[in-house]
């Protein structure tokens, strides 16, 4: 076991937010997430969308048990976006979540 655990899980979703936040007030409003993890509080789509409800947020992972939980959870605003996708490996590059049709990219 990781005595300390607890702690560097809530300072990992501590600087999620933080970093959410500081991208929304930048101006940006589209996120894409990879490796999302099991949903908790505070995710991506949340905080994004508490600065400017319109922002977009996909989230992609692998794991089939993410996939269910991250369902049952997911939610978005009326004019923001939440979407869950699951991932494979399509090589690295720019234009990877655009070419599979994520993100609506200018």
């Amino acid at each position: 076991m990781f005595p300390g655990i607890v702690a560097v899980a809530r300072a990992d979703r501590e600087f999620l937010a933080r970093v959410a936040r500081f991208l929304v007030d930048a101006g940006v409003h589209q996120f894409l997430n990879i490796g999302t993890g099991l949903p908790t509080a505070n995710n991506t789509h949340s905080v994004a969308q508490e600065r400017v409800p319109e922002s977009r947020v996909v989230y992609v992972d692998n794991d089939p048990l993410v996939l269910v939980h991250a369902r049952a959870l997911l939610t978005g605003g009326p004019r923001g976006a939440g979407r869950l996708r699951r991932g494979r490996h399509s090589g690295p590059g720019p234009n990877s979540a655009r070419r599979r049709g994520y993100a609506r990219l200018p």
